[in-house]
């Protein structure tokens, strides 16, 4: 049950990062592309690592599904609120 925050975090973060990834590549803006990439490797390392070693997968798929959910939802809302209305 430690586990769960750590993965929450995980995918809401590898998600947020994929998705800003995404929206970065298609408005040529590669080199924050290439760092947001490290991110992604990061998050991505922390959520295997939990789940090889999780005890209880049913509640780690319940937590990650929500976290990257989420995630998902908050970079969109984070990008179109910060980042492109600058352009």
């Amino acid at each position: 049950m430690i586990w769960l925050p750590i993965v929450f975090f995980a995918q809401f973060s590898a998600v947020f990062c994929l998705v800003m990834n995404s929206k970065l590549l298609r408005d040529d803006r590669w080199v924050l592309a290439m760092l947001n990439s490290w991110l992604i490797s990061a998050t991505q390392f922390v959520f295997i690592w939990v789940v090889a070693n999780t005890g209880d997968p049913v509640s780690t798929f319940l937590a990650s599904a929500l976290g990257g959910s989420l995630g998902c939802g908050a970079s969109h809302l984070f990008y179109t609120k910060w980042i492109w209305r600058k352009q």
